[in-house]
This record gives structure tokens, C-alpha cells and sequence, in this order.
């Protein structure tokens, strides 16, 4: 009896042992297979961390510029008013930047509205003059690009006479310089884009 019982305890012992090796052996692959998981998720956020910041910072040095838009009204002596936009252009980066000025990049849009929803009048498209003509042998023209060398500003003037006592959406939109879409690898149409409402009075 007590040999036939010592050969069942070293058994169940034999056989406990190796279900614990059995066990520990599975904890580890699974531990190792989880861990690697993480370490490649990991991996993986910062490769893509690092392509934001890499691109965020190719725009910085490449294509940073400031627009912004300055609005004023005055009223004539005829009684009319006459509306002057500022549009201010600065290259912050290190590439020279050309800018399209041939597809209405400032539009001029008279609104109506009730509460937040707002609707057009109508729109009108000044340019921006190289020459003020007088005549129709010597029609005004106007530019049709734009050069802005790295660190430097301009100021582009545009008029219209607009109505009294209502409600104007400026904008103004060019098409991102296809050097500065080059750099960032973009195949989607790219615009910079500034708006402001101005309302004019009496």
C-alpha cells in the first residue's frame, strides 16, 4: 500500500510540475507576444509623431507667411462710399513665394441675414491695379502675379463702391505656390485663405 502510494505522489507531483512549466511556458510566450505588440504600437506612434512635427516644421521654414486684412469706408462728396481694402502679405519662410492674382482673390460679397444663417446680395471683384487707365485706348490693368521673396511684406490696396448701411464678407484666397506644394508633397489643392466682416454706415 505504501508503495503503490509513493508511486501516485511522485506521479501527481511529476505531472504538477510539469503542468507549471507548462503554464509558466505560456505566460511567457504570451507575455512576450503582448509585449511586443506594445512596443510596436508604440514604434508606430512615434513614426508618426515624428512625420507631424518633420511637416509641421517644413511649412515653418519653407511656406510661413502672415496675411491679414485691413478694411476702411469713406463717404464721398456725391454721397456714395468708397470701400478700401488692405490685404498685408508677409514671407516668414526661406523660399521665394509667387502668388496667382489672375482668379478674383478678393471677393467682396454683400450679405443679408437673419439670426446666424447669412446669404449673398451680391459680389463684387476688385483687383489689384499695376495701372489706372482712363480711357479705352488706356484701359486699367492689373497684376496678374505676385513675388514675395523670403522676409519681405507687401501691401496690396483694392476699391469698390459699395451701398451704405449694410453688411460685407472680404476675402481673400490665392492658391498655395506649387514650390511650396512640392516641399510638402501634397496632391490636394491647397489654398491661403483670410476673411473678414466690415459693415459700412452712414
Amino acid at each position: 500500500m505504501s508503495s503503490k502510494w509513493n508511486s501516485f505522489s511522485q506521479n501527481a507531483h511529476n505531472l504538477a510540475i510539469t503542468l507549471s512549466l507548462f503554464a509558466a511556458g505560456w505566460w511567457g510566450v504570451y507575455t512576450f507576444g503582448a509585449l511586443e505588440q506594445r512596443n510596436i504600437a508604440i514604434q508606430n506612434a512615434e513614426q508618426l509623431e515624428q512625420q507631424n512635427q518633420a511637416l509641421k516644421k517644413q511649412l515653418e521654414e519653407n511656406s510661413s507667411s502672415n496675411i491679414d486684412i485691413q478694411v476702411s469706408s469713406n463717404k464721398t462728396s456725391d454721397g456714395s462710399f468708397g470701400l478700401v481694402i488692405d490685404v498685408l502679405l508677409q514671407n516668414n519662410g526661406n523660399k521665394d513665394l509667387k502668388f496667382d492674382l489672375r482668379n478674383d482673390e478678393v471677393l467682396v460679397t454683400r450679405i443679408k441675414y437673419k439670426k446666424d444663417q447669412v446669404a449673398a446680395i451680391d459680389v463684387l471683384r476688385p483687383q489689384y491695379l499695376e495701372h489706372i487707365g482712363n480711357s479705352e485706348a488706356n484701359k486699367s490693368e492689373a497684376f496678374q502675379f505676385l513675388y514675395l521673396r523670403p522676409g519681405t511684406q507687401k501691401r496690396l490696396t483694392y476699391f469698390a463702391e459699395v451701398e451704405k448701411n449694410s453688411y460685407y464678407y472680404i476675402t481673400f484666397q490665392v492658391a498655395v505656390p506649387d514650390n511650396v506644394i512640392n516641399e510638402i508633397k501634397s496632391d490636394q489643392p491647397l489654398t491661403w485663405f483670410v476673411s473678414k466682416y466690415f459693415f459700412v454706415g452712414e
